[in-house]
């Protein structure tokens, strides 16, 4: 397989050349990571469980950017505005405020995770 850092991985002006092998191989390893968070992000759920903690703890998961798999012959992430790598997961728990299972097609931005999370604890130091 080509070099993480490669030119021919992050290739923006061309096609990434990569073989069908390289590809499969990329897809298994990005699907493997996400199994391990998977895992872990279970035992941390767990854990709050365990600890009377789940309650009162807001959990979101997210991320920066998203990731190709051949989409507009591109692999991984890249300086482009595909929905593909805008498009991203962002999972929120808070419970007794954000009703489970609710979905919104409203635009996030993670520079707004910061002074949100900070507003959360000020709330939580009245309470």
């Amino acid at each position: 397989m080509h070099g993480y850092r490669s030119h021919h991985y992050y290739e923006y002006g061309k096609r990434a050349r990569l073989t069908d092998y390289d590809k499969k191989k990329l897809v298994g390893v990005y699907y493997g990571m996400i199994s391990l968070m998977d895992k872990y992000i279970g035992k941390i759920m767990d854990k709050l469980d365990e600890l009377g903690l789940a309650d009162s703890t807001i959990v979101v998961f997210t991320t920066d950017h998203g990731h190709f798999f051949g989409q507009h012959g591109l692999q991984a992430k890249g300086g482009f505005h595909y929905e593909d790598l805008i498009k991203l997961p962002f999972i929120v728990r808070y419970p007794g405020h954000v009703p489970a299972g609710q979905q919104s097609n409203a635009i996030q931005s993670l520079v707004d995770l910061a002074p949100t999370f900070l507003s959360f604890c000020d709330s939580y130091k009245n309470m």
